[in-house]
């Protein structure tokens, strides 16, 4: 299978849980790679703390995990 960026309109030709799906404007991929790119600074910032506070694991897990959330969600809301 080929890559491809996930702003790319070829996510449709896979897609296994939406039925349809929508050409995103250039607006709407720019601000979803944005998103995107700040949900990553995010979690590896969260990643370099924990290293440093291992006691605290559990709660960076979390923080990482409402990261990936964050992102899934708001990029949900664009694309609907």
């Amino acid at each position: 299978m080929s890559e491809f960026k996930s702003t790319d309109d070829k996510r449709a030709e896979n897609s296994g849980t939406r039925s349809k799906y929508r050409t995103l404007t250039d607006a709407e991929k720019t601000v979803i790679d944005e998103i995107k790119k700040s949900g990553d600074i995010m979690i590896g910032a969260f990643r370099d703390i924990a290293e440093l506070k291992p006691e605290a694991g559990r709660e960076f897990s979390l923080a990482i995990t409402h990261v990936e959330d964050a992102v899934m969600r708001a990029v949900r809301g664009i694309t609907q």
